[in-house]
């Protein structure tokens, strides 16, 4: 589905927040239409490791069309291995 169409059928629904399920394309359309302020995703600690490795600041930013900051909302070091991150679209900066 358009990710516009949706955000709108939200809104008109008189929603201004929802929790979307986005397989990867799915994100990057809702991100790059305008209608995403906010990104959660759970990666594995590697995963994680090699995006904080990333040199280029932007990297993620342009994975998604926009500026976006990054932050570790909570990592589980036993049982998954895994983190959850933070991706806020950054309005003030550019690519």
């Amino acid at each position: 589905t358009d990710p516009l169409a949706v955000g709108k059928y939200l809104h008109d629904l008189g929603l201004l927040s929802a929790l979307w399920l986005l397989c990867p394309d799915g994100a990057k359309a809702a991100v790059k239409a305008g209608v995403v302020q906010e990104l959660w995703i759970h990666v594995t600690l590697q995963e994680a490791d090699e995006l904080d490795g990333v040199d280029d600041p932007d990297f993620l930013g342009r994975q998604f069309g926009r500026p976006m900051k990054v932050a570790v909302m909570s990592c589980d070091a036993v049982g998954t291995k895994a983190c959850l991150l933070s991706l806020t679209v950054d309005d003030e900066a550019t690519l």
